[in-house]
């Protein structure tokens, strides 16, 4: 995390890229959803919402298309910390559907905080 925290301080990191990686490997199973929510966390403590949701949106499109994979609910709670956090006004298209569902799940909560997060974003013109 320490090279993370150094590459987006450099402007080096190529958050979307990251993110992707993490979803394709999630799907080839190589990848705890839960121990990247760990290890992401460290980053958060660090004091980069902005990176960190930078990276998990890119992340999260695939990882809401279909079965949700273990451990995802842990990411969104990530995902929303982030997005509340740093303000964004980049929603992510895919989170509209969970967000939807009836229920109170985690996964349900934690795609509404996210929709609610970004939204506000756009309606205060943070960015």
């Amino acid at each position: 995390m320490d090279a993370l925290l150094a590459l987006a301080a450099g402007g080096q990191l190529d958050a979307a890229r990251l993110g992707q990686g993490i979803a394709e490997l999630t799907g080839l199973h190589r990848l705890k959803l839960q121990r990247i929510a760990a290890a992401l966390r460290e980053v958060v403590q660090a004091g980069a919402y902005a990176t960190v949701w930078a990276v998990l949106s890119a992340a999260l499109p695939p990882l809401l298309r279909g079965t949700a994979p273990h451990g995802l609910s842990a990411l969104l709670s990530l995902a929303a910390e982030c997005a509340q956090r740093s303000g964004t006004h980049e929603g992510i298209p895919e989170i509209d559907e969970p967000a939807a569902r009836p229920g109170s799940s985690q996964l349900v909560k934690q795609a509404r905080r996210i929709k609610s997060a970004t939204a506000a974003g756009r309606r205060s013109g943070a960015g």
